[in-house]
């Protein structure tokens, strides 16, 4: 084999070995199959994770400590894509849900507990307040046939209630074991004002 043909099979060697390079780059970078996905800082920290959690993929996002800060779920609590985010202690202090029977946003304190609930349930939208102990105090909720406004003593006894409907608008107010004691009526037919005794029998009425 003289030199030449030596010359003519290197190139011919390396023009294949060059398009097997730039077929393997086109395949990277098109499909990649792995595990898991970690990134990491300039000091070689872990920054971000995506790996399979429970059922399904998930995302962690760490601050600069090693804390997980962001945090999303698909299929983890069986029920749809969660998304909770938490404080430098490791507290979730707010989380929104894609769960079957809604959305809904959730508001925690410091202490982790819930304080408020937005969702937008099946019947219609609804808001909750809840105090330190995890008491509902306020509750405010839309659906078909009306509005209302509910709201509560520390021991979760509802003591005013206001309600507007197709009928009307009624304002109810309760005692300390949450019965009924007082209510105003405003409907088509004029108002009404009713008192009523601890067991429920009417005391007085006006008109």
């Amino acid at each position: 084999m003289t030199t030449e043909e030596r010359l003519e099979n290197v190139e011919r060697e390396l023009a294949r070995t060059r398009q097997e390079l730039a077929d393997l780059r086109t395949q990277l970078a098109v499909h990649v199959r792995t595990r898991s996905v970690e990134v990491v800082d300039e000091n070689g920290k872990t920054r971000a994770v995506m790996r399979m959690i429970g059922d399904g993929p998930g995302l962690v996002l760490y601050d600069e400590n090693g804390n997980t800060r962001a945090r999303l779920d698909v299929n983890q609590y069986k029920y749809g894509p969660v998304l909770s985010l938490l404080d430098e202690n490791g507290k979730v202090r707010a989380r929104l849900s894609g769960l079957e029977f809604g959305p809904s946003l959730t508001l925690h304190d410091d202490k982790g507990e819930i304080r408020a609930l937005v969702a937008a349930e099946k019947d219609g939208p609804r808001l909750d307040l809840a105090d330190e102990n995890g008491k509902i105090r306020a509750l405010l909720a839309v659906d078909k046939d009306r509005a209302r406004l509910d709201l509560a003593d520390e021991n979760g006894k509802t003591r005013a209630a206001l309600g507007v409907g197709k009928e009307g608008t009624i304002l109810g107010l309760g005692d300390e074991k949450g019965k009924l004691r007082a209510s105003l009526v405003a409907h088509k037919d004029g108002p009404r004002l009713e008192m009523f005794d601890e067991n429920g029998n009417v005391i007085k009425s006006l008109p």
